[in-house]
C-alpha cells in the first residue's frame, strides 16, 4: 500500500503551495510533477504538436488542453502513480481523471483506491463562491498569459469545481476557507499519520 499523498483539485486552490510547506516541514517528503510527467506521456501518443501549438497560439487555451487530454487515459494515470514511488506528494489536476466518460472515470477511481491518502482540497462548499474566489487568484498569476487565457483557465475550472465526481474519488476534502497553509498543511499531515499502521506500545 502506497502512503504517498495524492492531492487533487482545481486550479488556485493551493495544491503546490500546501505541498511545499509540507515538504518544508517533513525532509522525507518532497513533490513529484506530475506535470512533467504527463507531458512525456502525451509526448509519447499520436498528438500532432503542430496542431496543439496552433490552437494555443489562437488564444485558444481551452480547445489545446482538451486536445492535449483527449490523448490521455486511465493507465496513463496509473503509470504517474507508480512512478512516484513512496514518501512523494502528487498533485492531480482535472486532466488526468476524465469526468467526461464514465468508463474512464471509474478505472481512475479503482486506481486511487489503492491510495489511502486522496485529499480533495476545495476552497468551499458553495460552487459560486469557490469559482469566484479561483478565478480572482488565477487572473492574479504571475505569468505571462494574456488576459484572455487567464479567463478561459477561470471558466475551465468551472467545471472542475461543479463537478461532484471528484467528492467520489477523494478519501477526505478539505475546505481551505479561512484556514492557514499552515493549519490546511497539518490537516493533511494527521491524514497521513492516521493511514499508517499503529505499532503496539511496548
Amino acid at each position: 500500500m502506497s502512503y504517498n499523498i495524492v492531492l487533487i483539485g482545481a486550479m488556485g486552490v493551493g495544491k503546490t503551495t500546501i505541498s511545499k510547506v509540507i515538504c518544508d516541514d517533513n525532509e522525507a517528503y518532497s513533490i513529484f510533477d506530475s506535470d512533467i510527467e504527463k507531458q512525456v506521456l502525451i509526448n509519447q501518443t499520436k498528438i500532432d504538436s503542430n496542431q496543439y501549438e496552433t490552437l494555443l497560439t489562437n488564444n485558444s487555451w481551452t480547445k489545446a488542453n482538451d486536445y492535449a487530454r483527449s490523448f490521455l487515459n486511465p493507465d496513463h494515470l496509473r503509470t504517474i502513480l507508480e512512478k512516484a514511488g513512496t514518501n512523494h506528494i502528487i498533485n492531480i489536476g482535472g486532466d488526468l481523471i476524465d469526468w467526461n466518460n464514465s468508463k474512464d472515470f471509474e478505472s481512475c477511481q479503482k486506481i486511487l483506491e489503492e491510495y489511502p491518502n486522496v485529499i480533495l482540497l476545495s476552497y468551499s462548499n458553495d460552487i459560486m463562491e469557490s469559482y469566484n474566489e479561483l478565478s480572482e487568484r488565477i487572473m492574479n498569476r504571475p505569468n505571462h498569459d494574456s488576459n484572455e487565457v487567464l479567463q478561459e483557465q477561470a471558466d475551465y475550472n468551472f467545471r472542475f469545481i461543479k463537478s461532484k465526481l471528484f467528492n467520489k474519488v477523494a478519501r477526505h476534502i478539505i475546505e481551505i476557507k479561512g484556514k492557514s497553509k499552515i493549519d490546511i498543511a497539518n490537516e493533511i499531515i494527521a491524514i497521513l499519520i492516521d493511514s499508517m499502521p499503529k505499532t503496539d506500545e511496548v
